[in-house]
């Protein structure tokens, strides 16, 4: 089982609505109990909660159960289960992009002809573009600029998934920076 001493702790209520973000100070496996390093103000008249337990390498989601114990608060938990929920929220969009060079050995190889593609989504450390098929392949690395909110940038990233459909790709990239 992990250890969850120094973790983020997310409580929501029934409906999934996110109450408060507290961080774990103590974890006990054999009481299956969690201290927490502050009090929380957390709702009157409610006992058990959803938590999710921000921990590597997926989020736990599990049951937790307000307790009061000397004046401190803790959580008993049940029914852990590791969570496949995106640590970073995507952003949709349909903003033009120019892809203008392969890289490869830490060197940027200009394109002859640049490739048009679409941003689909991104997020803090990821995006999804839409190319015409056969744009990429997994592995392959690239520059390319694009327009966000009035202001050019250039970006790097490298294919790391794609689905093909028809005459277009989607292209799930990691985000390696930007100029």
């Amino acid at each position: 089982m992990h250890s969850y001493d120094g973790c983020s702790l997310i409580v929501l209520d029934e409906n999934e609505n996110h109450i408060a973000e507290l961080r774990i100070s103590t974890y006990n496996e054999k009481e299956k109990s969690i201290e927490l390093s502050a009090d929380p103000i957390l709702p009157e008249g409610i006992s058990k909660y959803d938590l999710i337990i921000m921990v590597q390498p997926a989020p736990v989601k599990c049951i937790g159960v307000l307790r009061k114990m000397l004046g401190r608060k803790s959580f008993l938990i049940s029914n852990e289960v590791p969570i496949n929920k995106r640590v970073f929220e995507r952003f949709n969009m349909s903003t033009p992009v120019v892809i203008n060079g392969l890289i490869a050995d830490d060197a940027v190889y200009p394109l002859q002809r640049t490739i048009a593609a679409t941003l689909v989504n991104i997020s803090r450390n990821g995006l999804r573009l839409r190319a015409p098929a056969n744009t990429f392949v997994k592995g392959n690395t690239f520059a390319a600029r694009l327009s966000l909110k009035g202001v050019e940038k250039t970006i790097t990233a490298t294919v790391v998934n794609y689905k093909d459909s028809g005459s277009f790709s989607e292209f799930g990239c990691r985000l390696l920076g930007t100029v």
